[in-house]
């Protein structure tokens, strides 16, 4: 029999190691000596250790690896637990693998431009949310602003209690320049029905929830507004994404365009991995 000592240099493992295996019952000695405490263990037990080794690589637990070893577990069982760590592996690598692409992406803006992207983009989910609006297809950024007046003086009018401005851009309409939109309000709580707006209907609802959203802020004048849409566009053809729900701008600070001060505004794609 070796000592722990000898017995570490034979299995190329650790004496920390081996101690710890030993207080975690995964791996004990063969005989401990009742006086001085010393652990022996003998060559037989190297194929044992081996295979920990070779299990604890593929990255399973050591209770893992102890319920493998110890317990008579099928080979359906060991199938599934190979599966499910395979599954965690390439969850892993597709995270790094979008960090990479996050990290060039950045790499080739600063070789061409020499500064960071002011739109960082992130992913997060968006819940359910209640929603006050009116529909409307508007061909210039002018009506869209008066539209914003007329439904602002109203809330006003009307004292309507809400949350935040947010506008969801639908599919474009048959005409070439012609804006589809819904602008509204978020509101406390889910109520039905309609309202009459000063011209328009105002329909109650709720904004289904979002699973995954790739957002940026864009704080900025309203004339730049487009380049937070661009960094969301380039940053899904890097990453492989695709849109597959209306973009919503939510007005974290909204703005007249005439007044010196930056909107801050927060663009949402509805986003999905390609296949």
């Amino acid at each position: 029999m070796f000592k722990i000592g000898p017995f570490s240099r034979v299995a190329l493992v650790p004496i920390s190691q081996l101690r710890y295996y030993d207080e975690v019952g995964l791996f004990k000695p063969a005989h401990v000596d009742p006086g001085s405490g010393y652990r022996y263990y003998t060559i037989e037990q190297l194929p044992v250790l081996h295979r920990i080794l070779a299990l604890k690589e593929l990255g399973l637990t050591l209770q893992q690896i102890k319920h493998l070893i110890e317990d008579n577990i099928t080979s359906e069982e060991i199938h599934g637990m190979l599966r499910l760590k395979k599954a965690q592996i390439e969850q892993t690598l597709e995270a790094e693998q979008m960090r990479l692409n996050h990290v060039q992406a950045r790499l080739r803006h600063l070789e061409e431009h020499g500064i960071l992207s002011g739109h960082d983009v992130v992913l997060k989910s968006v819940a359910a949310q209640p929603y006050l609006a009116g529909r409307d297809i508007m061909p210039t950024l002018t009506e869209m602003g008066e539209y914003y007046y007329e439904l602002a003086r109203w809330l006003a009018e009307n004292a309507v209690s809400y949350q935040s401005w947010l506008a969801v851009f639908h599919d474009p309409s048959k005409k070439e320049n012609d804006i589809d939109w819904e602008l509204g309000v978020t509101m406390p709580s889910v109520t039905t029905g309609s309202l009459k707006g000063n011209h328009r209907e105002l329909r109650f609802r709720e904004l289904e929830p979002l699973e995954m959203v790739a957002a940026v802020i864009h704080d900025g004048p309203w004339l730049e507004l487009g380049l937070g849409y661009q960094a969301l566009g380039q940053w899904m053809a890097i990453n492989g994404y695709q849109l597959v729900a209306p973009a919503r701008e939510v007005y974290l600070k909204l703005v007249a365009p005439h007044q010196p001060e930056n909107p801050i505004v927060e663009i949402q794609f509805p986003v999905e991995k390609q296949k």
